[in-house]
């Protein structure tokens, strides 16, 4: 049985490549998730009458990088209000 520690951005693991294999399969789900929403947000953008568009913006306390997000709501139920993440970047 091999022992996966992990911490912060680093994979530890018993196995000689099993952070490896642990980590393709990890942004291979991370990007199908994100595929489809995207294709989600997509197809209900095009169904609402109206967005807003909002931004957010931090910067980390250990290195004072900054980054920015932008989120959309929209209502395409008349009472309920939704939210779709658009992105986050880092800000120059």
């Amino acid at each position: 049985m091999e022992l996966l520690e992990i911490r912060g951005p680093q994979i530890k693991s018993t196995g000689s490549e099993s952070w490896m294999k642990l980590w393709r399969a990890l942004k291979s789900m991370v990007l199908q998730k994100y595929e489809e929403e995207k294709t989600k947000a997509k197809a209900v953008m095009v169904r609402v009458e109206a967005v807003s568009l909002t931004a957010d913006m931090w910067t980390s306390l250990g290195n004072m990088e900054a980054c920015v997000a932008v989120t959309c709501h929209y209502m395409e139920d008349p009472m309920k209000l939704d939210t779709v993440l658009l992105g986050v970047v880092p800000f120059p």
